[in-house]
């Protein structure tokens, strides 16, 4: 029989949706789903007017909305957030490492971040990888907005495995509706709860994620204004291209919907094009011509069984966790220590004129044979002096020189090492930005004699410098006079 063991609460904003999946011979389907209300609404009052009475109501409102959501949650749990929380950015990297590519996305991040860096929540797709390069899809967002949707979870955070982005589902749904076409540039944009968003894609695959503002309130100037910017965007750092779809999400009773000929103007679309509308709502209104997609749970659901998604899972929750089952493992660790401890004691005072006499005897052999060892070592050391010496083909003056060809301008070598009995050559500078160290990364890989490269720390930026520093790790594929190691 089939077995739910997993499920997704997705909060749009203003309400809280649901999805189970059930997983069965191998075949991956959503067993039951549904919208839980919008949230209770916390009322304004002022200190004058506090109302305790007011306040109590809204407080079991609440509470029974909770205990509502919670009804719905499994053993394992994807939360997800809204898009209004959210920074997101489309950017290309010359690794297919997942480390690597964590921390160059995090250092391209940081100059821009709206809050120190300690204070945020990252994380990315990969969208597409090619031989030495990948392009992503990271988001970003203040971990206190990320905890504060837990406010209507009656459930401790161990149940909650991923945390994802409610766009990244609509996404999904909208793939797995066949309504976003394998190529072209098609515009998306989406309500959720009050927010409106826009979503940008190449075919299947997402180029700018934005948040526009309200829903309700945006007036038309905003709208058309954060929609070119959007587009504007888009253009200088990918190809222009012609719009071959425009999709209207769960937009019905939105002013937006007024305001279809100057989106089309916006977006640079020709005028015949036509508007897709579809929605999420499990109850479409009557005499329209809506596409029905599945609420985005669903697609957060299934996303949850991708490898390697995004996870926006904050590390005090992750700290909270490894607390407490800490806590359960602590007694029988001590108890373990302890038993160790008890028996090394008896040990080392049961046997004390056993192990001294083995500590001499094995003194005298190493005095023995210590004349012995020095001699065959003083052998091998000329044999190796001989076989380094033996072949002078490439120096590490050669492979300084074969650097330095490869070796854009804007980067300044402050060390050089070599490393000949492991292959490597260790490389720390300085440069005026880090996409010239990706170009002299890339550079590298032409040559002969050098094999693949790695940043073995940074780039980071030094103030006091007021350049970016650097770290770099080489092979070395070719013969090397080995003589010169640890030459600087």
């Amino acid at each position: 029989m089939a077995k739910d063991f997993c499920s997704a609460i997705t909060f749009s904003g203003s309400s809280y949706e649901w999805a189970k999946c059930s997983y069965n011979k191998g075949n991956l389907s959503i067993s039951s789903s549904g919208e839980i209300g919008h949230t209770p609404i916390e009322p304004q009052l002022s200190e004058e007017e506090s109302d305790a009475a007011v306040q109590a109501d809204y407080q079991k409102e609440l509470a029974f909305y909770s205990k509502k959501v919670s009804s719905k949650l499994a053993d394992k749990n994807t939360l997800s957030i809204p898009t209004s929380r959210l920074i997101f950015k489309v950017a290309a990297f010359p690794s297919t490492d997942a480390e690597e590519i964590q921390q160059m996305a995090l250092n391209e991040f940081e100059p821009q971040s709206p809050a120190p860096i300690e204070e945020m929540v990252f994380s990315f797709d990969i969208l597409e990888q090619a031989e030495g390069s990948s392009k992503i899809l990271y988001a970003a967002a203040k971990e206190e907005d990320v905890l504060s949707q837990l406010l209507y979870l009656d459930v401790i955070p161990k149940k909650v495995e991923r945390v994802d982005a409610y766009i990244m589902g609509l996404w999904r749904n909208l793939i797995d509706s066949k309504l976003l076409q394998d190529s072209g540039r098609q515009v998306i944009l989406a309500r959720e709860g009050d927010s409106l968003t826009i979503l940008i894609a190449d075919g299947i695959i997402p180029c700018a994620i934005r948040h526009l503002g309200s829903a309700e309130a945006i007036s038309g100037f905003a709208l058309t204004s954060g929609i070119s910017k959007t587009i504007r965007q888009v253009n200088s750092e990918f190809t222009k291209q012609e719009i071959a779809k425009l999709i209207l999400v769960d937009l019905d009773e939105s002013p937006v919907l007024l305001q279809q000929e100057k989106i089309k103007a916006a977006i640079g679309a020709k005028e015949e094009l036509s508007i897709i509308f579809a929605s999420t709502n499990t109850k479409p209104l009557n005499g329209t011509n809506q596409t029905s997609l599945p609420l985005t749970a669903v697609g957060i659901a299934k996303r949850s069984f991708d490898k390697g998604v995004m996870n926006l899972y904050p590390g005090s929750w992750a700290a909270e966790l490894q607390h407490q089952k800490s806590k359960l493992r602590n007694m029988s660790i001590f108890t373990a220590i302890m038993v160790i401890w008890i028996a090394l004691i008896a040990y080392l005072y049961g046997y004390p004129y056993l192990i001294e006499k083995k500590i001499n005897k094995t003194n005298k052999i190493s005095e023995q044979l210590f004349p012995e060892s020095n001699k065959v070592q003083d052998f091998r050391n000329r044999i190796n002096i001989i076989d380094r010496y033996s072949d002078r083909s490439h120096s590490p003056l050669e492979l300084l020189r074969e650097v330095c060809i490869y070796m854009p301008e804007g980067i300044d070598l402050t060390q050089f090492r070599y490393r000949g009995a492991d292959k490597i050559l260790q490389i720390e500078g300085r440069a005026q930005s880090s996409s010239i160290i990706y170009d002299f990364m890339n550079n590298l890989r032409n040559s002969k004699l050098l094999g693949e490269n790695r940043l073995t720390s940074g780039p980071t930026h030094n103030k006091n410098l007021g350049k970016d520093v650097f770290e770099l790790a080489i092979i070395i594929t070719s013969n090397t006079d080995d003589a010169a190691e640890g030459s600087n």
